[in-house]
């Protein structure tokens, strides 16, 4: 019978050996652990990316709201008439500016559409894209507004007083004629050099 040098029989190099390695239940664990935390981890992704889409359109928003609101104000506030639009389907406002122009409001499917018609040149077409379900203009005396009706169910409420940059416009001061002088002249002095007494070296007798 033949023994080895070093004692041992090789069966037990052999099992020796094999515990040092992974088990098929070993690597099934690793498997589900790892396939866990890349769901986690995609799952984290996805609201991230989310959350900054929503951050994102909400300043667009944001933005778009302040944009209209100074642009509203400043027409409102340069108009000299402000009429409703008669068509009842889509609500809309016209303002005649006080330099002959006009300026009409209409609100369509989440965008309230700005058209100006100046008197001379071509006319200007602007977008407002809003969370907006539904849009009404009410005009009072000299109060103009535009209440927006959000899809969250809130309401927001643009306000403009009518006319008040046409009150500023300074008008044209007529010239005035330049005062005419009343009464008698007095007559200019003469300015010719006296006439000198005696005779000159020549006349002389």
């Amino acid at each position: 019978m033949k023994q080895t040098l070093s004692g041992h029989s090789p069966s037990a190099g052999t099992a020796g050996a094999m515990r040092h390695g992974w088990t098929l239940v070993e690597l099934l664990i690793v498997i589900t652990l790892v396939g866990s935390i890349s769901v986690l981890a995609t799952g984290m992704l996805i609201r991230l990316s989310a959350a900054q889409r929503t951050a994102f359109e909400a300043a667009q928003q944001q933005g778009t709201l302040a944009r209209l609101d100074l642009t509203f104000r400043r027409d409102v506030h340069q108009a000299e008439t402000v009429e409703m639009l008669p068509d009842d389907k889509t609500p809309g406002l016209r303002l005649t500016i006080f330099d002959g122009s006009q300026v009409r409001y209409l609100f369509t499917q989440h965008i309230l559409q700005r058209i100006q018609k100046p008197v001379n040149g071509p006319g200007r077409y602007e977008e407002f894209p809003l969370p907006a379900r539904n849009v009404t203009f009410e005009v009072g005396d000299r109060q103009v507004h535009l209440k927006l009706t959000l899809d969250r169910g809130q309401t927001r409420t643009l306000s403009a007083v009518r006319g008040t940059l046409m009150q500023t416009v300074p008008q044209p001061v007529p010239a005035q004629a330049a005062p005419t002088q009343t009464g008698t002249t007095q007559a200019a002095p003469d300015q010719t050099a006296p006439a000198q007494a005696g005779t000159t070296e020549g006349e002389r007798p």
